[in-house]
């Protein structure tokens, strides 16, 4: 009734992983100009939490790495996000790098700011390190984008990130080319709880 009288409204409750690959505070901008009386609480999770998260509805929201099939059968709604591929990040004073697809084993002779183990996306990275037969140069591993990103700012390493995660305006500084990788087994996706469950504002 609130909603019908004075339009959209509220907090809506999102969970997102690390390094997903979308800028999530563009997408919200775009909803934002829409929507201009919706606020955001966002919460940074693995793709386990997340799948937690969403079943017993402490997030109205979700995007993240799923399987698709799951959900399915958890009747939970989504919408996929393609794969766009992983680029190598670097900054340019301290790597040179041909702007062509650079292969997983020039990677691994490089220093890598890596999220930590646990993460999804960091499992992919290493699960494909391992089937090449290689294993990678790790000099940082954080929780923290920013820490990564500060890492590759300064040079202590380069970064690897799916396509679409870093908003190029914001890291003028640095290069990314990209990786000559398989898909992900996981979807990225956006999940709400199924029709009836889910918020409106969801």
């Amino acid at each position: 009734m609130e909603s019908l009288k004075q339009g959209v409204g509220g907090t809506l409750r999102i969970g997102i992983v690390p390094q997903c690959g979308l800028s999530l505070p563009q997408l919200l901008q775009q909803a934002q100009a829409r929507y201009p009386d919706v606020r955001y609480q966002v919460a940074v999770l693995s793709a386990d939490q997340l799948l937690e998260a969403l079943t017993n509805h402490s997030v109205d929201l979700g995007i993240g790495f799923f399987e698709l099939a799951l959900l399915e059968e958890l009747k939970f709604q989504t919408a996929s996000i393609a794969d766009r591929g992983v680029d190598l990040v670097l900054h340019p004073t301290f790597f040179a790098m041909p702007p062509a697809p650079l292969s997983l084993a020039r990677v691994a002779e490089l220093p890598l700011c890596l999220a930590e183990p646990s993460r999804y996306f960091r499992r992919y990275l290493d699960e494909h390190f391992r089937a090449a037969g290689l294993q990678p140069r790790v000099i940082l591993e954080s929780a923290s984008i920013f820490q990564l990103l500060q890492g590759v700012f300064t040079g202590l390493g380069c970064g690897m990130v799916p396509r679409g995660h870093l908003l190029p305006d914001m890291t003028p500084a640095l290069r990314s080319i990209p990786i000559a990788m398989p898909a992900m087994r996981r979807q990225t996706a956006v999940a709400i709880a199924q029709t009836g469950r889910a918020i409106p504002l969801a």
